[in-house]
């Protein structure tokens, strides 16, 4: 898909609206959706737009959603039976013990079921923050951030809370607060500029799993014109370090005030939203971002791009395409975020594709692409991209703003949350599809939901994040099953820690110079069980003494010098071992030369397959005895299984063992396997063309 590019926009946001229904179960690549209802939430009179909900991840079944309400005032929802049912109110009207509410809501629950809800407030024009522990049917007001501010975002994660919002003297800017429990919330963070006045407003905010915080923003673009997106990343969060500089991540022919036919009063603008997947899967600590363009400009056939990172922003992918339709209808709006105890990733949006002027069939009237039903894709990551399966067509009604009386019509963005396999966005709606909508069809927009069940297909590994750690996050202390307090220190790298049962996994990104892991560990039993560690790149140094090694220890380059406990399961390399210690091997597999495809374990087909080339192990070393274990350098079994006479050592003598030293002997069943031998002591001295031992190849 081309590119397009736009200049960044500054852009004040009011009220919006969005609509949805329901739909059959659609098959995705690797999950399946199934639209479990759908409700008018809010059931009111007057305009409801520009809607926010969220989850508890203390409690699933808990939700909350707010959206703008004519007047001074805001509209909000509770519910206690995962939006069965819905407890309804108006609120911040100024009489009720809060400060009087403009508009632009915006609510996030934390781990511990804190329920943080900010707006503007419309007598002195400040973000007011509001925290609820209760689920959202009581709030008090815990801070106010005094000036001249539009579309405020809060954000939750890594026990921290954050707020971002244009201000009129100052631009763009954030900030955070410490959270330790229910209702304990620390001082807030002075002023932390994103970018300088006369500022744009800012998209989104999302916290990774070390407590970073990602900005994204459009600027200039003024009015239709083409615009641009940046990010920038404070990589500590709450401490002492600042927003790094801004990258630029796409152009967009979205400008900050660009009219559709769907949207012509209040216009839209790229609406980019960011989004991290802190799920136990395989790309934990990626982050996503979802965005509008237009091509070609002026055309108003508007798409919902999607692009990722796996470096914190840093680089992002080439965008893909969510929209699936073939035509060149309007898609505004978007929403993204990411199942944490998936890794799935849902996107919403508003959708015209329906709308064909004919009366009955996806139009109210006679013209074309002003009208819009709401849709969503769910997608899962791969290496390279993400999957998605064929849109979903969330709601059967139509909504027209142009009839509904909104000077906003649908407003500047929709609500979604992701969670335990429940996406469940919330936007504008004024097709009374339900029939519950007290000013009828095509009035005044009431606030809509639908839950769609995702499953996916295989399930999830069954693991937590624990944390990010090294270049971004510094060092990182967790406890394992037993308590023992475990500190994991990692330079030249970024890594992340999962529970898994009873052991920790970790993965490490190589940032070119070779990571440099050490694992120390203090209380408890004094030890670690290490599951798998997947190393993308080189791991030059390995310190973990106390750390014992059940699973797979893969390295997509060289591995340096490592010391471990006891390793039981395998450890392999692409390149070459430089020095293995250990205290005993018992049923372990140790490989240079060997490549374990993208599920970086042995076996597999396709991506997954196995591949080798030479090998080279300079050390082995061991304290204590080597039991039924398997050492081999360009080892290939070839139909798969080891030590059957099927087996080969890509290069010859190429592929090497230089130095054995086990100082507490060796069983008869443990094989080392070469092209060539050097040294070996076993403990006492060996020769391995005489020894059994040994298989040269």
């Amino acid at each position: 898909m081309p590119q397009h590019h736009l200049e960044p926009i500054t852009r004040k946001r009011r009220r919006r609206v969005v609509t949805i229904e329901v739909l059959e179960a659609r098959c995705l690549l690797s999950a399946s959706v199934v639209n479990a209802g759908l409700v008018n939430v809010s059931r009111f009179p007057g305009q409801q737009s520009e809607g926010s909900i969220a989850a508890d991840p203390s409690n699933p079944a808990r939700l909350f959603a707010a959206s703008n309400q004519s007047g001074m005032s805001l509209f909000a929802a509770v519910s206690s039976d995962a939006g069965l049912t819905w407890t309804r109110r108006e609120f911040a009207t100024g009489t009720d013990g809060l400060p009087i509410a403009c508009c632009d809501p915006s609510a996030a629950f934390d781990a511990f079921g804190n329920l943080f809800f900010t707006y503007v407030n419309a007598e002195t024009k400040s973000v007011d923050l509001l925290l609820s522990t209760d689920g959202g049917q009581n709030f008090r007001l815990l801070n106010e951030f005094i000036g001249d501010g539009d579309q405020p975002t809060v954000a939750t994660g890594a026990r921290s809370v954050w707020v971002t919002f244009r201000h009129d003297d100052f631009g763009a800017v954030a900030y955070g607060a410490p959270v330790t429990a229910l209702d304990v919330v620390g001082r807030f963070s002075k002023r932390r500029s994103i970018q300088d006045s006369p500022g744009p407003i800012v998209g989104d905010v999302a916290i990774g799993a070390a407590g970073q915080v990602l900005t994204v923003y459009e600027t200039p673009g003024t009015g239709d014109a083409p615009a641009k997106l940046f990010v920038r990343l404070d990589p500590d969060g709450l401490g002492r370090k600042n927003f790094a500089p801004a990258i630029e991540v796409s152009g967009t022919a979205v400008g900050d005030f660009d009219a559709i036919p769907a949207q012509s009063r209040r216009t839209i603008d790229a609406e980019p939203a960011l989004a991290y997947d802190l799920s136990g899967g395989a790309f934990a600590g990626r982050v996503y971002l979802v965005y509008t363009d237009e091509i070609p400009d002026e055309s108003n056939n508007t798409d919902i791009l999607l692009r990722f990172s796996d470096d914190d922003g840093a680089t992002w992918s080439a965008p893909i395409r969510v929209n699936d339709d073939a035509g060149t209808s309007s898609q505004f709006l978007p929403r993204i975020a990411v199942d944490r105890t998936t890794g799935a990733v849902g996107v919403t949006w508003h959708d015209a594709r329906n709308d064909n002027g004919v009366p009955g069939q996806g139009s109210t009237n006679t013209t074309p692409n002003d009208e819009s039903q709401f849709y969503a894709a769910v997608g899962t990551p791969t290496a390279i991209g993400i999957d998605f399966a064929p849109n979903i067509q969330v709601t059967a009604g139509v909504s027209n703003t142009a009839v509904s009386n909104n000077p906003n019509d649908y407003g500047d963005y929709t609500g979604l949350s992701f969670l335990n396999g429940n996406l469940r966005p919330v936007w504008a709606d004024n097709s009374n599809s339900t029939g519950d909508n007290p000013n009828g069809a095509l009035g005044p927009l009431d606030l809509y939901t639908a839950r769609l069940q995702v499953n996916v297909t295989p399930a999830a590994a069954p693991r937590t994040l624990l944390g990010q750690f090294g270049n971004v996050g510094g060092k990182l202390t967790v406890n394992d099953a037993d308590g023992t307090a475990v500190t994991l220190r990692l330079a030249n790298a970024t890594g992340f820690a999962f529970a898994n049962g009873g052991h920790i996994d970790l993965r490490l990104s190589d940032g070119g110079r070779g990571a440099r892991l050490n694992v120390r560990t203090r209380g408890g039993d004094g030890r670690l069980t290490l599951g798998d560690v997947v190393v993308n790149g080189d791991l030059k140094r390995l310190s973990a003494v106390t750390s014992d090694l059940t699973g797979t220890l893969f390295s997509s380059g060289n591995i340096g010098s490592i010391s471990l406990g006891n390793l039981t399961g395998t450890l392999a390399a692409v390149g070459s071992i430089a020095d293995l210690a250990a205290a005993t091997l018992s049923s372990a597999r140790v490989f240079s030369g060997a490549n374990f495809g993208s599920d970086a374990k042995p076996g597999g087909a396709g991506a997954d397959a196995d591949t080798f080339a030479n090998g080279l192990i300079r050390r082995i070393r061991t304290s204590g005895s080597v039991t039924d274990s398997l050492v081999g350098a360009g080892l290939d079994p070839v139909d798969g299984i080891y030590l059957n006479g099927n087996d080969r050592v890509v290069g010859g003598v190429l592929s090497t063992i230089d130095s054995i030293s086990l100082r507490g002997g060796v069983d008869e069943s443990t094989r080392f396997v070469a092209g060539a031998f050097k040294s070996a002591k076993l403990p006492t001295k060996a020769v391995p063309s005489m020894d059994p031992h040994f298989i040269l190849l």
